[in-house]
């Protein structure tokens, strides 16, 4: 680890801050925090947690919105040498719960609103650490290492609980230290919007401020698309991520949103060629980049500089790997997969977590630890094309079955993509009335007409994989981690497309004599 050497999150931050006293660090809601009053408020939320005799690495949870209070509550636990595990504050409580206890979680730090909703979890207020710990001049974590754990993520779990990533201070120094996919530096505005329990926060917030940069954070209470235009154009921010369902919809709805940022970053799903080309019209000198990566691998691991002639293609490469990032493509084998050929998306080097915390079984499932190194298994299904670029093809376990053909939802989706009408899409496996399983597609159009989107349809996918129904939306709607919401498309589709009757297919498993 060279570039990187000894040096942990908590130490670039204080060379930083030092250097860069009198700079804006944070601006929110109309205020802005120099890095000096940043840093003063971190060293007294350090101080207060050791004062309550808490040890080094302890988990201590964070329930806070979107703020300057959170961002200096992150940096207060990291100084004092701990663990921090942020919490969304729109989930149930139960899985507040979950989180806290597979975490072996010390503490809570929240607000007064937080606090009332959660009675029963040992808490502790921003403001009380604060003064618990003001007067401390100077704070940093003592004998951190760059290896040890920095914050603990949780994403879903296929068992239905939730499971919490280990990420440590190397793997966000390698996201947002001496990268190319992103120009971070002195002065450089970033968007903070994601959900803060959402693994793109880790980039929009340490992003900036590991680099004297300045984090512009959207506030929670009156979001929408207007404020998010609004603080683009107010605070002229450089650089933004969206995920891709957002992005779409900003495309769509408020596309001037776009005209003061540099870069924006988008990923999480597939990519709209019809978005980005139209994007790219309008705004020629803004660099649009399609980045991929899990939580496991801490945010982002590949980027790609989309360009217009990408969008000719029927699916926008995710790219190449960023620095100090091994990716590859392995067949069932575990050998590598040839050029053009299919493959599961491995990825190796320092952008690589720890595993799970207290779950032994699944990591040494998913992390494969080899003589040059430890390699996530993604389970996203890729290939490297002749360009070098890789594509993604979409999800190992969105795999279906449909009337015994095996069926990738990625293609569908991309296919349903390239229909000139359709400008956004989602497409699900459900059961019809006679309970059998069916393709179920969810558009967003003007001009939206069954048959010739049938017939499009039929010149780009073969029969089995054309939707048997496609429901008209008049948007696809977001979750909390800003990807589509399977659960409200259902419950708000408009009109069902009349399609052109299609040859019946049997798959190869069908009994039809």
């Amino acid at each position: 680890m060279d570039s990187i050497g000894s040096e942990t999150v908590a130490s670039v931050f204080d060379k930083v801050a030092r250097a860069r006293l009198h700079d804006v660090a944070v601006i929110y809601d109309g205020q802005s925090a120099t890095y000096a009053e940043l840093n003063s408020r971190a060293n007294s939320i350090a101080s207060g947690l050791r004062k309550l005799g808490l040890d080094q690495l302890s988990s201590i949870a964070i329930l806070l919105p979107r703020s300057t209070d959170l961002i200096a509550t992150i940096l207060g636990v990291v100084k004092a040498g701990m663990v921090y595990v942020p919490l969304d504050a729109q989930a149930p409580l139960e899985r507040i719960r979950r989180v806290f206890r597979s975490a072996d979680c010390q503490l809570v730090i929240t607000s007064t609103d937080g606090r009332a909703k959660l009675i029963d979890f040992p808490c502790c207020e921003v403001d009380e650490l604060e003064r618990a710990g003001r007067g401390a001049v100077a704070f940093t974590e003592t004998a951190a290492l760059v290896d040890m754990p920095l914050y603990i993520n949780y994403t879903s779990g296929s068992t239905g609980s939730p499971k919490g990533v280990i990420v440590r201070h190397v793997n966000v120094l390698n996201l947002v230290r001496e990268q190319h996919y992103c120009e971070l530096g002195p002065g450089v505005k970033v968007l903070h919007l994601a959900n803060v329990a959402f693994d793109a926060t880790t980039f929009e917030i340490w992003g900036p401020l590991l680099n004297g940069g300045v984090v512009v954070v959207c506030p929670e209470q009156s979001f929408s698309l207007a404020t998010i235009a609004s603080v683009l154009r107010r605070y002229q921010v450089d650089i933004a991520f969206l995920t891709t369902s957002l992005f779409n919809l900003v495309v769509d709805s408020c596309p001037s949103a776009f005209e003061p940022l540099k870069q924006v970053l988008t990923g999480g799903e597939i990519m709209s060629a019809t978005h980005v080309k139209r994007l790219a019209e309008q705004y020629p000198g803004l660099r649009i980049t399609n980045v991929y990566g899990p939580t496991e691998c801490t945010t982002f691991s590949t980027y790609h500089d989309v360009q217009v002639g990408d969008c000719q293609a029927a699916n926008v490469p995710i790219g190449r790997p960023i620095e100090n990032t091994v990716v590859q493509v392995m067949d069932d084998q575990n050998a590598l997969v040839p050029i053009g050929g299919e493959g599961e998306i491995w990825i190796g080097g320092r952008g690589v977590s720890s595993g799970y915390i207290n779950n032994p079984a699944l990591t040494s499932d998913v992390f494969i630890f080899l003589p040059h190194g430890t390699f996530y298994r993604t389970g996203d299904l890729g290939r490297v094309g002749r360009s070098g670029n890789i594509e993604y093809i979409g999800r190992s376990d969105d795999q279906v079955k449909v009337r015994g053909f095996r069926i990738e939802l990625a293609e569908v989706l991309s296919g349903l993509l390239r229909c000139a009408a359709i400008d956004q899409a989602y497409v699900s496996v459900e059961l019809n009335p006679r309970n059998e399983k069916v393709l179920v597609a969810y558009v967003v159009g003007l001009e939206l007409e069954g048959g010739r989107i049938s017939s499009q349809l039929a010149s780009i996918l073969p029969a089995y994989m054309i939707p048997s129904e496609i429901y008209r939306v008049h948007q696809i709607p977001l979750g909390p981690t800003g990807k589509a919401d399977h659960g409200q498309l259902i419950r708000n589709r408009e009109r069902k497309l009349v399609l052109r009757p299609a040859e019946t297919f049997f798959g190869p498993g069908d009994n039809h004599d």
